[in-house]
C-alpha cells in the first residue's frame, strides 16, 4: 500500500503513514494531527527526519508558531488554514482552527484515493468541506481555505 505522509517520530526515525496504521499508533505518533508537522524544536534533528519528502505532496496543519521551525518545498506543500464568514467577509478564526484542521486530517486518512497534487486534495476535501484553494505566491505555499 502506498505512503500518505513520511512522519517523524523520533530523532532520526520517521513512520510512513499508511491506511492499514492502527488508531492507536497514529494516535500515539500524530496525537491528532497526523499529517500536521508540529515539532518542538529542542535537539530535533528536522532535514534528517524530514529529508526525502521533497518531491511528495505535504499537507501543512501547523499553526503559525510552529510554521519556522521546517520550511517544506511550497511547490507540493499545501497549508490548511480556517476562515468563518461573517457579514459576507472572510474572518480567520483561531478557536476553532485545531479542530477543523483535525477533521480535514480525519477525513483524509480516511479516503482511499490518495492526492498526489494541491489540485487533487482541493477536489477531494472540496466533497466534505467548503473550501477554496490558493496558488502560491513568492516563496509561499498553496493553500487551502476551509470556510466553517
Amino acid at each position: 500500500m502506498e505512503s500518505l505522509l513520511t512522519l517523524p517520530i523520533g530523532d532520526y526515525r520517521t513512520v510512513e503513514l499508511t491506511l492499514r496504521l492502527t488508531m492507536t499508533l497514529i494516535v500515539m505518533t500524530a496525537l491528532l494531527q497526523i499529517l500536521c508537522i508540529s515539532v518542538v524544536a529542542r535537539n530535533y534533528r528536522l532535514p534528517l527526519a524530514l529529508s526525502g519528502i521533497d518531491d511528495q505532496l505535504v499537507v501543512d496543519c501547523r499553526s503559525s508558531t510552529y510554521s519556522t521551525v521546517w520550511t517544506p518545498n511550497p511547490l507540493n506543500t499545501v497549508g490548511i488554514r480556517v476562515f468563518q464568514k461573517v457579514n459576507g467577509q472572510l474572518k480567520v478564526i483561531t478557536h476553532m482552527s485545531k479542530l477543523t484542521r483535525g477533521e480535514v486530517t480525519r477525513y483524509l486518512v480516511s479516503q482511499s484515493k490518495i492526492p498526489r497534487t494541491p489540485r487533487e486534495l482541493h477536489q477531494l476535501l472540496n466533497k466534505d468541506f467548503n473550501c477554496r484553494l490558493v496558488a502560491p505566491e513568492g516563496k509561499k505555499s498553496w493553500f487551502i481555505d476551509v470556510i466553517v
